[in-house]
């Protein structure tokens, strides 16, 4: 018989009468018994075939028990042997059903999915607009207890959404109020809802028809019919603007209790920013990172160079200390080598400088400030020294080791006091004050608004959060946090409570609970979850407890882990990428096929988002061919000259009417386009172009022609500022790839077009997204629109200090000189090439290559302190000698060597 086909058996009683009538009373009735047991058992197999419908991994699993537990006592030795002799077909048909199931189910399936498709196919070749692919089909008819479909950008997903609830109701499978579809945002739902009532209603010929539903809205729906009444939302969760100003006056009322008030002028001063110590950093790249990521302001609006400074600058100011930062030096020391001295602070009223110089007891820098660095950094403290001892100038001194042992700022209040400066700490209500009309207040309003809405989101108490941060680095400034945070937070809950209102994340909680305590119970059969990329763990959570309800129900998800963006909303990509651990026995359908972008940014982009190897893997056909490259960048340190070109670029090429996506990665990047009026032009000088600006963000599920995506610089996408590590406490464990979420989001940006993607940015400084598209993994056009800013001819030379910034050329009060390009956080310099003033020197081996094609100069590295042998006339003739070269001063080289030969 074969493993795949069932046949139907007949069954008959296979003892003789003789033996039968010799079998004890009990026996016969044992004997009855198995009989049943074995003709229900082979019906219930046989019948598999005949069903008609799509068999669940479930349904397998409960029958495979209930032959388990039919059996159970037929395992006896006399039973079995019983079974074996006067039962063979009906023991054969069992047996093969045990080892070969999962098999002879997979078997029935797929001959049901081909009847299906035989079926309905007019009606899949209807339902929308353009027939539905064979995966959207199969996809449709496909019924396991738990469905995932991966639909890439493109493949339309919500085409199969309603394909599928189609199906369920033409094929008689579920009435439409069984069927819940599910968006995440209002106008989704609302699109989606269109989508329905446009193709279903004819289709079908009903009235009849799904609903679909935000899962705010069916918070709300299962809340309201739970307590008999609609609970009103309250206005601070609808108006962010709102919420802030509730927080700000929140802040205000509990700073009437002098040690909130205490804690919170404290953090404001000292703990604002992520403390990271010296000694945490492997690299001055790594370093410099910190720096420019967190923008570290002080109380007087300065920018410092580091968290110490940063707190130093923040006593000083605590303590009435007037000071400067970074002001010159009050005698000249510069040169055309060298810039003019600026010491970290000066005392205004004392006239004293305090530097705060980056060394441990043995008086050591890290090893990675001295890397690549003509003086070491601890030679050049040892000049600054010097300089003061020359002018007879009042200098001080604090050293990081101090932050690290603890002990910085007490060790500095000691030694102003021995120089005689006055501390007078300002009062607390008096630091209020200047707090509140400092900038950085609205900022802590947004940290704390974010953290309100996530930890809603979450089990979490706020003893669990203090277990948490206990096991961070910087786990005093996160106690600090929630010391006022919680406050906060039962302020905001208390306010609820008394406006009787909730909140959004109080329609996903409520709900939930009222579904897992049986308050509510659940109507439907199918649930249909579109964007299952962005579910939180507290919307699974509200999925779950309705399928825990009746297991019978199927869920069918569609979403795109490539397109997960919103993890700093509570999103869990796991959940979409471990979905069969986290819902159980899964059917994985691939949409293959995407009907929006050419071959061209399909392969780009698709080669782009594959890097991390943390994402799902898919190969996405596509409709659209193209023999050349598809996506182009423009480099030019102007947006508005770099959209110029690309909108008269793309208007050259269409006659007919054609559409613009501008996008950025925020929406401030947009000021100078409006501010300029360069959007009027355009629309005026190029009337078959239609111009729309977007975030990345906002943009998806839109598609446009043309996408013009501007904002690529190194700090603007991948975005740098990283999440504050209380947010962390609330979120999702990070992913290990670096920047993984924005390389989705450029992702997003990407398959936006249809035709065409034009890049904008500037060389100088550019995103790393930008280096690695022009790198040989990728096909894409770099000639298309020549600005004439950036030679080719030239190489873009990266900062050796940062790591970030390119060297370019630039004009000082001495002359020309090389500078990063992330200055004021890199404040690395060079000299330009002394033969043609025009050219960067880069190191090769022994020498100094000058960039500048013109010249091309090879210039000898002094092997004492990697400076450079310049040609100098002595007395005997001509000599190498080095370029730090200047005399007596402790910070000049004076190595010299004889020319044997050389050639400029």
């Amino acid at each position: 018989m074969s493993l795949y086909i069932i046949a139907v058996v007949v069954f008959s009683v296979c003892v003789s009468p003789l033996l039968y009538s010799r079998l004890s009373s009990r026996a016969q009735t044992k004997y009855v018994e198995v009989n049943k047991t074995l003709k229900e058992l082979c019906n219930q197999i046989n019948n598999l075939s005949t069903l008609g419908i799509y068999i669940k991994e479930s349904h397998r699993i409960q029958l495979q028990s209930k032959i388990d537990i039919e059996l159970t006592e037929l395992n006896s030795i006399s039973w079995k042997l019983f079974v074996r002799r006067n039962y063979k077909a009906e023991n054969m048909i069992i047996q093969n059903y045990m080892e070969h199931s999962k098999n002879i189910i997979k078997d029935l399936n797929n001959r049901f999915i081909e009847q299906e498709l035989d079926t309905y196919e007019t009606f899949f070749d209807l339902i929308e607009k353009n027939p539905l692919t064979a995966s959207q089909r199969k996809a449709c008819i496909i019924d396991q207890d738990n469905n995932l479909i991966l639909a890439g950008a493109g493949t339309g997903k919500t085409s199969t959404m309603i394909g599928r609830s189609g199906y369920l109701i033409e094929s008689k499978k579920a009435k439409a109020d069984e069927i819940l579809m599910i968006a995440f945002a209002r106008k989704a739902a609302t699109e989606m809802q269109d989508r329905i009532s446009d193709r279903l209603q004819g289709c079908l010929k009903s009235d009849h028809l799904p609903i679909a539903s935000t899962f705010h809205a069916l918070g709300l729906k299962i809340i309201s019919e739970v307590e008999g009444i609609k609970p009103s939302l309250s206005k601070l969760s609808e108006n962010g603007l709102l919420m802030q100003k509730f927080i700000d006056d929140t802040v205000i009322r509990l700073s009437e209790d002098k040690k909130f008030a205490k804690k919170y002028v404290r953090f404001m001063l000292f703990y604002r920013y992520p403390c990271r110590l010296l000694d945490e950093f492997k690299t001055l790249a790594e370093y410099n990172k910190y720096v420019q990521e967190n923008k570290l302001q002080t109380m007087n609006g300065e920018y410092v160079k580091s968290y110490e400074e940063f707190q130093i600058a923040n006593f000083l100011f605590s303590s009435s200390i007037r000071y400067e930062y970074e002001i010159n030096y009050k005698h000249n020391t510069a040169s055309k080598d060298f810039g003019q001295y600026k010491p970290d602070f000066y005392l205004t009223d004392y006239g004293i400088y305090l530097e705060h110089f980056a060394l441990d007891e043995e008086g050591n820098a890290p090893e990675f400030f001295n890397k690549n660095k003509e003086h070491t950094y601890e030679e050049g403290v040892e000049w600054k020294r010097q300089l003061h001892q020359i002018f007879n100038t009042t200098l001080i001194e604090t050293y990081s080791y101090m932050q690290r042992n603890g002990v910085l700022l007490d060790i500095l209040k000691e030694i102003l006091v021995r120089h005689n400066v006055k501390i007078i700490k300002k009062s607390v209500p008096q630091l209020l004050k200047e707090i509140n009309e400092n900038r950085e207040v609205s900022e802590f309003s947004i940290l704390a608004k974010n953290f309100i809405l996530l930890m809603k989101q979450t089990a979490y108490t706020f003893s669990d959060l203090y277990q948490k941060a206990a096991k961070f680095p910087d786990s005093t400034r996160l106690d600090t946090l929630l010391d006022l945070m919680e406050p906060i937070y039962n302020t905001y809950e208390h306010e609820l409570r008394r406006t009787e209102d909730i909140d959004f994340s109080d329609m996903i909680r409520k709900a939930t609970a009222y579904v897992s305590e049986g308050k509510y119970r659940n109507q439907y059969k199918h649930i249909l979850v579109d964007e299952f990329q962005d579910i939180s763990p507290a919307r699974a959570g509200l999925v779950k407890s309705l399928i825990e309800q009746d297991p019978s129900i199927s869920l069918f998800v569609v979403g795109d882990d490539w397109q997960s963006i919103y993890r700093f909303t509570g999103s869990d990509l796991n959940m979409m990428v471990n979905f069969k651990d986290e819902f159980g026995y899964t059917a994985k359908t691939v949409l293959d096929t995407t009907f929006r972008f050419n071959d061209q940014i399909g392969l780009c982009s698709s080669t782009f988002i594959q890097k991390n190897p943390y994402q799902l893997r898919k190969n996405l056909n596509t409709v659209n061919i193209s023999e050349k490259p598809e996506v182009s960048t423009v480099k030019t340190q102007s947006n508005l000259k770099g959209l110029q070109l690309a909108v008269s670029k793309i208007s050259q090429n269409n006659i007919k009417k054609t559409k613009v996506l501008v996008l950025a990665r925020y929406h401030y990047l947009f000021n100078e386009f409006r501010e300029s009026g360069i959007l009027n032009r355009l629309h005026q000088q190029f009337s078959n172009v239609s111009i729309e600006l977007m975030s990345i963000h906002a943009s998806k599920g839109k598609e446009a022609d043309y996408v013009i995506l501007v904002g690529l610089l190194s700090d603007e996408l991948p975005a740098e500022k990283p999440i504050d590590d209380i947010l962390e406490l609330l979120l999702p464990n990070k992913e290990s790839y670096p920047y993984a979420e924005e390389r989705r989001l450029f992702y997003v940006a990407l398959t936006r077009a249809k035709r065409r993607v034009y890049l904008i940015f500037n060389p100088l400084d550019p995103s790393p997204f930008m280096e690695e598209l022009e790198s040989k993994d990728y096909n894409i056009c770099e000639n298309e629109i020549i600005t004439g800013e950036y030679p080719n001819n030239i190489p873009l030379i990266r900062c050796p200090d940062c790591e970030r910034g390119m060297l370019s050329i630039k004009k000082g009060k001495h002359g020309s000189f090389v500078g990063c390009s992330k200055y004021p956080m890199c404040r690395h310099t060079q000299s330009v090439c002394p033969f043609c003033d025009a050219g960067i020197l880069i190191d090769s081996g022994e020498y100094r290559k000058c960039t500048n094609p013109g010249c091309n100069a090879n210039i000898p590295i002094c092997p004492k302190c990697s400076g450079s042998l310049l040609v100098r006339e002595g007395k005997y003739g001509q000599f190498f000698g080095c370029s730090n070269y200047r005399g007596d001063d402790i910070l000049a080289c004076n190595y010299t060597r004889k020319i044997k030969s050389y050639t400029k």
